[in-house]
């Protein structure tokens, strides 16, 4: 399985004195299996601690890139590994069930003729 994070959205607000502090993420985590068949974990994690904040390291809300986020988000998962766990399983459940599941329009159906023939301009 192949897993992809993305981040989909950052609060943040002015703390002490710095800035536009990231103080909330929102990110998505997409697995592929090795039949391209995907499932999606849409996450929302609060930054609680910002006692941390240091002026040497803090980067500019307008300096940060979507790496670094990442990088926080895997820190966090790392640091939780329960919480990662879940998000493993469901991102598996959503494969296992799309591989389970067949989708059946209303040219699929047994008393269906098909589609409609072409209508010629």
């Amino acid at each position: 399985m192949n897993y992809k994070f993305s981040v989909t959205g950052l609060c943040h607000e002015d703390h002490e004195e710095f800035k536009d502090v990231v103080t909330h993420l929102q990110w998505r985590l997409v697995g592929t299996d090795n039949d391209e068949l995907e499932g999606t974990f849409c996450g929302a994690t609060p930054i609680e601690d910002l006692t941390q904040l240091d002026v040497l390291t803090f980067v500019e809300f307008s300096d940060i890139k979507e790496e670094t986020i990442i990088g926080w988000i895997e820190a966090m998962l790392g640091n939780n590994p329960s919480y990662k766990e879940h998000i493993l399983e469901q991102i598996a459940k959503e494969i296992k069930d799309k591989r389970l599941s067949k989708t059946t329009t209303a040219f699929d159906l047994p008393w269906s003729d098909g589609p409609p023939e072409p209508v010629a301009p």
